[in-house]
């Protein structure tokens, strides 16, 4: 893969197939999520979001992962929200680039704490390269994916 940050491939095989089907769909297309389109990312019922979401419930279900849940789904797309505020507001590309490349430490954390799996670390990772490549270009569309993913997972019980 050329375009997608991955883990070691030991790592990788744990991966849910649904976020490896998105990783290598992204780095087909060198990281443009414009060209696998939006109804592809949040439609339901194939779109990839709902799939992210279903896999990882199913997965946590059989005890293979820990899953995501809501709050740290919220957390995450708390962030990224805040960002996209600030750069709808004042579009300062090069301070919202530098308050996006927090996000991986931020993300990395929750993951170092077992807050979340490898998995969702790499997908959110990926996303910020995403903005990072399309110079924010496609920061409507990457917040409607996390969007997408937030209105899809399950409250908690």
């Amino acid at each position: 893969m050329q375009f997608v940050i991955l883990p070691e491939e030991k790592e990788y095989k744990t991966f849910a197939n649904s976020i490896k089907d998105l990783l290598t769909e992204l780095d087909k297309n060198n990281g443009d999520l414009e060209k696998i389109g939006l109804k592809a990312l949040i439609t339901p019922p194939d779109g990839y979001a709902l799939k992210i979401i279903k896999e990882l419930e199913d997965l946590k279900n059989k005890r293979q992962k820990k899953g995501l849940t809501r709050v740290q789904l919220r957390k995450i797309f708390q962030e990224f929200k805040n960002i996209y505020s600030d750069y709808k507001k004042n579009k300062n590309k090069e301070k919202c680039l530098n308050e996006i490349y927090k996000l991986y430490f931020i993300i990395s954390y929750q993951r170092n704490r077992n807050l979340i799996d490898p998995d969702i670390q790499y997908l959110f990772w990926n996303l910020i390269k995403v903005l990072e490549k399309s110079n924010l270009e496609q920061f409507d569309l990457v917040m409607d994916f996390i969007n997408a993913l937030v209105a899809y997972i399950p409250k908690e019980s």
